[in-house]
């Protein structure tokens, strides 16, 4: 070990580092010193919160086992609840993510990702009168406009009330044109929606 450098400074510099590499979203490099400050000798709910946070993208089954040793060592906040939602929707376990993000407003989130997440997953868990209310919260506070229109009219849509579904769906047009050209997943979703409001039976 380096003269004047202790075990902890290595802890805490690593940790350091993770963290800001972690915010900026530079995945492998966070998890690299996540790792290195783990191997050190930290194992507390931070570390295993972070190393869970940044595996999300890669390997979301790996992530919640830190997740939950984060939760199990005291870390229950609004922040890693979150966390599990977005774990459990990427898992297609839509009640457990409901559940989670809603724990997560509960403890104080209320911004307009956390809303847009658990309207999706009340959509996928076939919850549409709720997901249309959660989404007309979003896109009152969102910056991002247009998505959570294309969510309303899809759920408009899914329960065959298609005036109401045509009038989000006109908001896709005004704030998402440039963003259909470019994003393929964006454009499929755009064209399902389109599909189940031009069509001429009843979805569900």
């Amino acid at each position: 070990m380096e003269e004047g450098i202790t075990l902890n400074d290595k802890i805490f510099l690593n940790s350091e580092i993770a963290y800001w590499y972690g915010e900026l979203r530079d995945v492998e490099n966070a998890l690299k010193h996540l790792y290195i400050a783990k191997d050190l000798g930290r194992d507390d709910a931070w570390l295993n919160s972070q190393i869970g946070w940044n595996l999300l993208e890669e390997d979301v089954k790996e992530a919640l086992k830190y997740l939950n040793k984060a939760k199990d060592l005291g870390k229950d906040d609004a922040w890693i609840n979150r966390q599990f939602g977005f774990a459990y929707s990427q898992l297609g376990e839509y009640e457990k993510a409901i559940s989670s993000f809603k724990k997560a407003r509960e403890l104080g989130a209320n911004d307009s990702w956390l809303l847009y997440q658990l309207g999706l997953a009340l959509k996928e868990y076939a919850n549409i009168e709720e997901a249309i209310n959660i989404f007309k919260e979003e896109i009152e506070i969102t910056d991002y406009k247009g998505f959570g229109d294309l969510q309303l009219a899809w759920c408009y849509a899914l329960i065959d009330e298609k005036e109401k579904a045509k009038e989000y769906f006109k908001n896709v047009d005004k704030y998402l044109s440039s963003s259909l050209k470019n994003d393929e997943e964006l454009r499929k979703d755009y064209n399902t929606v389109k599909e189940l409001i031009n069509s001429t039976t009843y979805i569900n």
